[in-house]
């Protein structure tokens, strides 16, 4: 796991998205008003294949790579064209301090490695954003999977608690945090993406790993895909050999 912060450092460096502070003049001009950015977007970087998630709202987005939150910025928009300024970057993506540190303040070295300038411009069209490495794909609709899950495992009998929102999922079996990832909604179609693994589930070390990189014993374990399906029917769904229901 020691290449894990360069690699997503690599990403960070192609991909320059992040996440701000303030309430910008979203308009920036065009003077209709219409946020094209806020929202929830989610896709893959190309070379590594990590997952993306950029939350934006109000003139503030955040971006996280493998569900590791790495920057946070403002945003102005003009017709289809977003401007995004850098504001704090966390140093924890460069295997620095785990904490966040302003734009301005940052070493020198970080900010050549994450593109030299604080701010970048990208163009939206079809509801699909290109970054420097990576296609972003706007989520759209009621998004029924966001909320608090539980239920029981039906061969262990262990208690199950799943958390989503904007995107993201965690997963807690008998209170032990075991799964994080991003999903897509589609009707009452969901599909996750899992991203990290915390072995301790499985009677393993207590850390953090990439799907790509569990082992194969344990990927069988959760079914052997990084991706699963389910179809949400009455507030229940089936997932990983639990029935949860969703909480009012």
């Amino acid at each position: 796991m020691k290449n894990k912060k360069t690699c997503i450092m690599m990403v960070i460096v192609l991909l320059l998205g992040m996440t701000f502070i303030g309430c910008p003049d979203l308009n920036n001009g065009n003077g209709n008003g219409n946020d094209v950015f806020a929202g929830t977007w989610l896709g893959t970087e190309s070379q590594s294949g990590f997952s993306i998630r950029i939350v934006a709202q109000n003139g503030t987005w955040t971006e996280w790579v493998n569900e590791l939150e790495t920057v946070r910025g403002t945003y102005t928009v003009s017709g289809n064209t977003v401007t995004l300024i850098f504001v704090e970057v966390n140093p924890n993506i460069f295997g620095g301090p785990d904490q966040w540190v302003l734009y301005a303040a940052l070493d020198n070295e970080y900010k050549v490695q994450m593109g030299g300038s604080e701010t970048i411009q990208m163009t939206i069209s079809n509801n699909t954003i290109s970054v420097l490495g990576a296609n972003l794909t706007k989520q759209q609709g009621n998004d029924i999977f966001a909320g608090t899950w539980l239920g029981t495992e039906t061969q262990y009998g262990n208690s199950v608690k799943l958390v989503a929102q904007n995107g993201s999922w965690t997963e807690w079996i008998i209170d032990i945090e075991g799964l994080k990832g991003t999903y897509t909604v589609s009707g009452n179609t969901v599909i996750l993406t899992i991203v990290e693994v915390n072995p301790s589930i499985f009677g393993g070390a207590d850390e953090w790993i990439l799907f790509a990189q569990l082992e194969v014993e344990h990927k069988e374990l959760i079914g052997g895909s990084e991706t699963i399906q389910m179809t949400i029917s009455n507030n229940t769904i089936s997932v990983l050999g639990a029935t949860l229901i969703k909480q009012p």
